[in-house]
Parts: structure tokens; sequence; C-alpha cells
């Protein structure tokens, strides 16, 4: 609606599209399509109005007018209602104007705000546009799969259920961006989200019992520990559903990575990049695929790549020191740290000063500097500073199996090293990395993935050699 009144009140002259983003999106990042979607909607809109009542002109690239056959109604008796609009200057046009927005166009401005047929069809096809765009925005963000990012994703698609709570995309949207929230949480604030979580997804099902956005979410939510093949079967028959949507997808790459099962991972991986190039984490999982299934080489091509297409993300940094760090070459990783420098680490699971130490310790695997990475690296973990899993794998490859298995220990079963599983969701692909070879080579191992339910879900579905622990 804000589109038409604008459009309206510039007398026939051209709006450019940044105008109206400014004034009707509130300067909001919005795609070309969202405003193509409203401009479709006022053709629509004027067709249904009658042959000739106004229409809107695209002037190739400079903006849109609006054009109506003559009538008695003047510009100035656009309702009061819409007077907030900023009266921008008009963009001058280069097309000498036929005929200028007269009676019939603000009749139809005039009547949709006295309550009439026209408004209420307006309004819903707006609304419409208005979620169109948030959803778009919040796609956005969520494909940059940082922090903030996430944060802004589930500020949006919320933003866009409050606005049209029948909407089963927003819903859906919230749900899926609220379970990718909660990857990265734990304690109460998990909780809260989770709850959130499943509320949102119910939501969207019982709206369209199809949506696979809130499928993806519920099954992010469910209990893995334990049930690696139940959830194997859901994440199958979902993409049976929606075999390109990426949440499903990406999912399915990380359970397969999680119980040992690289190669499948890496065949649902060179999918979902196929599917979406632009999103860093397909990159990284497949990284991550190759990674474990010892193909270091293309692991190495894929996260260079990776790191060129987003040379800032935190995530794709962590994962390149991490593969030329443990994997042979720490000198080389060093020398990447010094080129990229500290911004890029800021919020990785390593921290830059961390980073540089072990990197050193492994470059020199001199006593002094492994046993300095060793203490710094316990410290670190203690104020919470580096991830478990991310500890262990630098422990290992420094040598001291024994922090390293109290890390994987306290990870999955707490402080006490034992009893159920603490966290909802976590991920075991980082036992199955290469610096974790001592591990799995040590009979403490299999007491572990038997912990895990790995052993379980290994006799009906086979690890990968090399793999699998080695019995006592």
């Amino acid at each position: 609606m804000q589109v038409l009144v604008l459009l309206a009140r510039r007398r026939g002259a051209v709006v450019s599209r940044d105008e109206l983003i400014q004034a009707c999106w509130a300067g909001r990042v919005v795609g070309d399509n969202a405003i193509n979607r409203v401009v479709s909607r006022l053709r629509q809109l004027a067709v249904t109005v009658g042959p000739g009542a106004f229409s809107v002109e695209t002037v190739p690239r400079v903006g849109y007018r609006l054009l109506a056959l003559p009538a008695g109604v003047a510009p100035d008796e656009v309702p009061a209602a819409f007077e907030p609009l900023p009266a921008e200057a008009a963009v001058a046009s280069t097309v000498r104007p036929r005929r200028w927005v007269t009676g019939a166009a603000l009749a139809v401005v005039a009547a949709t705000a006295t309550g009439g047929g026209w408004w209420a069809a307006w309004r819903r096809a707006s609304r419409h546009d208005e979620v169109a765009a948030l959803l778009e925005q919040a796609d956005f963000a969520r494909r940059q799969e940082v922090w903030p990012s996430k944060l802004t994703a589930v500020e949006l698609a919320r933003s866009a259920a409050a606005l049209d709570p029948a909407s089963p995309a927003a819903w859906g949207r919230l749900a899926v961006s609220l379970s990718d929230l909660a990857s990265g949480m734990e304690g109460a604030d998990l909780d809260v989200v989770l709850v959130d979580a499943a509320a949102a997804a119910q939501r969207a099902l019982a709206l369209d019992g199809g949506n696979a956005d809130a499928a993806a979410a519920r099954l992010r939510l469910r209990p893995v520990v334990g049930r690696w093949g139940e959830l194997e079967a859901a994440c199958r028959e979902a993409l049976r559903r929606a075999p390109d949507h990426p949440d499903l997808l990406a999912m399915m790459i990380q359970l397969l990575c999680d119980v040992a099962r690289p190669a499948g991972a890496i065949e649902f991986a060179d999918r979902l990049v196929g599917r979406h190039p632009l999103r860093p984490g397909a990159r990284a999982m497949l990284v991550l695929a190759l990674w474990l299934a010892g193909r270091t080489t293309e692991a190495d091509a894929a996260s260079h790549t990776a790191i060129t297409l987003w040379p800032g993300h935190a995530s794709l940094w962590d994962m390149r020191f991490r593969l030329l760090a443990l994997g042979g070459r720490p000198s080389t990783a060093l020398e990447f740290a010094a080129r990229v420098g500290d911004q890029a680490a800021a919020g990785s699971p390593m921290p830059y000063d961390l980073a540089l130490v072990l990197g050193r310790a492994l470059a020199t695997r001199g006593a002094a500097d492994v046993g300095t990475a060793l203490s710094e690296l316990v410290a670190a973990r203690r104020q919470g500073r580096v991830a478990s899993s991310a500890a262990a794998q630098f422990a290992a490859a420094l040598g001291d199996v024994d922090f390293a298995f109290d890390l994987s220990r306290r990870l999955f079963f707490g402080a006490t090293g034992g009893g159920a599983v603490q966290r909802r969701r976590v991920s075991t692909a980082f036992l199955f990395a290469p610096p974790m070879r001592p591990l799995r080579n040590d009979a403490r191992f299999a007491a572990l993935t038997g912990a895990l339910g790995l052993d379980d879900y290994w006799r009906t579905a086979a690890a990968e050699p090399g793999l699998r622990p080695r019995r006592g």
C-alpha cells in the first residue's frame, strides 16, 4: 500500500528503487525480488480496478512511476493517514511524462483507506510482500553462519511471524533459525531457545504439515546420542520429501560424520555445495567429510577455496588453521594465521593467541614449547575460551592422550565423566579426525563409543575401515 501511495504523491514523476526501499521498507536491506513482487501486485490491482484506471510504468535503470487516465482527484487529496511517508524530491525523469497520475489511481488509495474491499485485499497482498521480504533477509543472515547473523535471522523471522501469524513459512523459518542458534548455546539459555523452537515448529506444521523448515528444526531438536539409526532414517525420509533443503542436507552430513561414515557424508556434501554454493557452512562440511575420510589433498583444496571466497569467516579460518596445523604443516598454519590476522579468528572455536602457541609447539616439538602449549590449553579450556572438541584434537596431536580423553568424556558426560550424556545434541565427529588416531588405538576408546551408543549403531551400519575403534 505504501508503494502505491508514494507513487501517487509524486504526480507521475519517477521514483527510484532506493527511494522505495527508504520510504516503504524503512531502509532495511531488501532484494530486487521484494520490490518486483510489490510492483506485480500493484499491476494486478490495476487490472482489477479496471482497464486504464492506472498503470505502473518501469523506467529502465531508473525506477517506477504511476500513470492514469485524466480524472478529477488532485494528488493533494491523498488520505492524511499516509502523511508520515517522507516527501522527498522527485527523481528527475529523462522521459517526457505521458499522463500524470489522476483520479482513478488516487480513488483506489482513498477507497482502501476507508476500509472497503480494496483495503482488505491490498493489506493482505502488502503483508504477504513484507513477510516475504523479512524472510528473504533472514535467509541472507543465516547464510553468513556466524553468531551475530544467527541472532539477526531469528529476530527477522520472529518479526515475519508477528506480522502474519497465519504464515507457515514465517513460523517454519523461525523454528529452523532458533534450532540453528541453539547449536552454539548451553545452560538455561539453551533450554529457552529449545522450547521456543519446538513451539514455532509445531505452529508451522499445524498450518502446513509439509513445511520443510519446521521438519528440519524438529529433527535438529531431537536427542541423537543412542538414537543414531532412528535419526538417520528420519533424515533420509525428510530428504526424500525435500531433497535440496540445506538444513536437512547439513544434518545428514553431520550425522554421517558423527558415526564415522565420512564417505557417505561426502556424497551429501557435494550435493549441498552444488545446490547452495554461497553458503560458507556447505564448504566447511565438505572439508570436514573429506578430512575424516583421509582425503587430505582434496580437503586442503576445498578449504583453500572456502577461505578465498570468505576470507574473514571465523569458522572457515578455524577449519583452515586446524587442517594445516594438525595435518602435518604447522609452519604453514602459522604463516596463514600471520597473513590473515587476528580479526578473522574473532568468534572462532580457537582463540588467535592460543592458536599461535599451539602451532609453534607443533612446529618445533620442543619440550618447553609443548609444555607451554598444553598448560595454556588447559587454562583456556577452564576459562571456556576454546571448544572441548578443538582442545582434545590439539592435546592428542601434542601427545597428551590422557588429557584428550578427559576433555572428550567431560564434553559428553559432564564433570563427573560418567552417566548420561549431558547435552541434547553434541557432535562426535572430532573423535574420528586424523589427530585423534592415538585415542582410537587406545583400549579406553571402545568404552567411550559404547557409552555413546555408537557400537549399537555400528552393529547394523558399519563404520568405515580405519575409523572403527580397536577392540582390546
